[in-house]
């Protein structure tokens, strides 16, 4: 098991993603799914699983996930295995590219089963991605790194699930949630080249922890200040408008 997981999260709908994605199979055409590229980015460490999961929306909730897909170097081939919804059920895609004569191979087997039952595809996705994932989706392609055992714990026992992005930074609040800070001031203070994201944090450059830690004094003086803007336009007028 390496140490930590680069995840490429992918939706339905992206037109950015349609173009560097392609059908998500290696080999295809689209830049991302070039065997050159996906050698790129696992040639930047050792220390890195490569995945990408896709969703049927950029709704981005988990039960959308449609395709997993993990790369790996074997000798002289680069392998993408994929997982993919048939139906209710679990379907195996392996593609192999031999790096030295550039062939391809593929083989697809349509519905897997364990111990003579066909595997589900809910059940599959619930062992292999934690519920935490919806916290970091949002834009796409995202790339994301993560460490594996973080990853485990938190499919296993739902814990906070901490990751760092190429874009946005990651936050926490007064409760222990960590997510992708949403405002787009996160966005237009760090964007960084995917690689690099990689090659940082395997040299520990980067850690993997909050950009932003909510403190319980700024929600106290938070909402102090509210109440007192709502008592002043109590005041001056009769009724309120509610943003939401």
């Amino acid at each position: 098991m390496k140490d930590y997981l680069c995840v490429m999260m992918t939706a339905r709908g992206c037109g950015h993603c349609s173009h560097t994605r392609g059908n998500g199979i290696m080999g295809s055409g689209p830049h991302f799914m070039k065997p050159t590229t996906v050698k790129e980015f696992l040639d930047i460490s050792d220390k890195f699983s490569l995945l990408n999961i896709h969703f049927d929306s950029m709704n981005g909730k988990k039960d959308l996930i449609r395709e997993i897909s993990k790369f790996t170097i074997e000798k002289d081939k680069i392998v993408q295995e994929m997982w993919g919804a048939e139906e209710e059920h679990v379907r195996y895609h392996r593609v192999e590219a031999n790096t030295k004569d550039k062939s391809m191979r593929d083989n697809t087997i349509n519905k897997i089963n364990k111990d003579g039952e066909l595997v589900k595809w809910k059940d599959f996705v619930d062992s292999k991605v934690p519920n935490n994932i919806e916290n970091y989706t949002y834009y796409y392609p995202c790339f994301m790194a993560v460490r594996t055992l973080n990853w485990v714990d938190s499919i296993k026992n739902n814990s906070e699930l901490y990751c760092i992005t190429n874009a946005g930074k990651t936050r926490k609040n007064i409760t222990g949630k960590v997510f992708l800070d949403r405002d787009g001031k996160s966005f237009n203070d760090r964007m960084v080249d995917p690689k690099d994201l990689i090659r940082d944090v395997a040299r520990q450059k980067v850690l993997i922890e909050p950009h932003i830690i909510d403190k319980e004094e700024t929600k106290k003086e938070v909402k102090k200040e509210v109440k007192k803007e709502v008592k002043k336009n109590n005041n001056r007028e009769r009724f309120m408008i509610r943003q939401y």
